[in-house]
């Protein structure tokens, strides 16, 4: 097949924006936006520009091997697809979760969408419909922006738009509380990053107030579910189509915690149930109980994400 890759393209812009980039051995392209776009460039051409646009958030970089083989499968069985990996803050993870948002998100999405729309330089891109997707830190971000932020114009296709996450943190105390149950042999080191990441004093971002509360757009409802954050309705995650997938939940020997079930999928489950409730929405649950994080939504993306979004 004919595939045109543009590898990893850094906004250096993105720089001059909130990042925690220190120490001996930080990456030069630490701060920066990143993003790649690929399609099959025998089928979509600013000539007879393909109508459906993929944008993954990544978990980290999108120049990684993992990105490239999830790419080239997609292209190999969606050839009409044009993808784009975007990650707002290099080398990705970030926590606080939100940290220089919406100002990156806004840049690189608004980048991609530029090169991609007719008349861009690509111009492969109708410009109609968009899928965002992503897993893990990945699946975090974008409904935390959308919540707190009026980012959804930047982000929409001009006739539909979706969004099909797996395992993203929801509520940052919940994660917390549940990765300090665990055993598993990184238990005690994502702990340990949640409090001092989200220990960090950081006045221009999150709102200017505390980043544990912004960043979680579910509260404990104190009877064992979850009810969405003050100040936030089903109206203010913006995309209309929702699935949210949740992976691991069968694993349930703490040792296999932080390892195989990384994220609990209470909080996931919590918000498509919200969603679908209200009119302005809809939401599809799909659990994957025995698979490790990411794995079952990386390896089914096509059947799970992309045939449904092609449904609506």
């Amino acid at each position: 097949m004919a595939l045109y890759d543009s590898e990893a393209v850094f906004l250096a812009a993105c720089q001059d924006y909130s990042a925690l980039c220190a120490g001996p051995r930080v990456d030069a392209n630490c701060g920066a936006c990143q993003y790649r776009v690929a399609y099959r460039s025998d089928v979509c051409s600013a000539e007879g520009p393909c109508d459906d646009l993929l944008v993954y958030w990544a978990p980290l970089g999108c120049e990684r091997d993992e990105v490239t083989n999830f790419l080239t499968g997609l292209l190999a069985a969606y050839p009409d697809l044009v993808a784009a990996c975007v990650q707002p803050i290099y080398p990705g993870e970030p926590l606080p979760s939100s940290i220089g948002a919406p100002d990156r998100d806004e840049l690189v999405v608004r980048t991609v969408f530029q090169r991609l729309k007719p008349g861009g330089d690509l111009g492969v891109w109708s410009g109609r419909h968009v899928l965002h997707g992503g897993c893990s830190i990945g699946a975090t971000r974008l409904p935390v922006v959308l919540a707190r932020f009026d980012v959804e114009g930047d982000l929409l296709g001009t006739e539909r738009t979706a969004a099909c996450l797996s395992d993203g943190v929801l509520d940052v105390q919940h994660q917390l509380d549940y990765v300090v149950g665990g055993t598993g042999p990184s238990c005690e080191r994502r702990a340990r990053r949640i409090r001092q990441r989200y220990g960090m004093s950081l006045p221009s971002d999150c709102g200017g107030g505390d980043c544990q509360r912004f960043d979680s757009v579910l509260r404990s409802d104190g009877v064992g579910g979850f009810v969405l954050a003050p100040g936030l309705t089903p109206a203010s995650f913006g995309i209309r189509d929702w699935k949210l997938v949740t992976e691991g939940g069968a694993f349930s020997d703490p040792a296999e915690r932080c390892e195989k079930d990384v994220v609990e999928g209470a909080p996931f489950r919590a918000l498509c149930a919200i969603l679908e409730t209200a009119p302005e929405h809809r939401c599809v649950a799909r659990a994957f109980p025995n698979a490790n994080h990411c794995t079952a939504y990386t390896s089914t993306f096509g059947p799970t994400c992309i045939d449904w979004f092609r449904s609506l």
